[in-house]
């Protein structure tokens, strides 16, 4: 029983490493741009950040794109922003 609770174990790291990850681009977008965004809207795949909002706040992330780039690669693999 031992075994199969550390199997469920790691799925359960990885689910909340990745709720800590959207959190935090969550964070970092808000005081950037002052814009609240649910985390379900955010996915990460090979270091590309795709955000689903709306074309107003998708200006105005691409604006800050460079910026919002280089503070999420301090602590996230993040390459690009779509």
């Amino acid at each position: 029983m031992k075994d199969l609770k550390h199997f469920f174990d790691k799925f359960n790291l990885a689910a909340v490493k990745e709720i800590k990850k959207r959190d935090f681009i969550a964070e970092l977008i808000k005081k950037e741009i002052n814009q609240e965004i649910p985390i379900e809207n955010f996915s990460i795949k090979d270091g590309v950040l795709t955000i689903k909002t709306s074309q107003i706040v998708k200006s105005q992330i691409f604006i800050k794109k460079k910026r919002l780039i280089s503070l999420l690669s301090e602590k996230i693999n993040i390459v690009d922003i779509r």
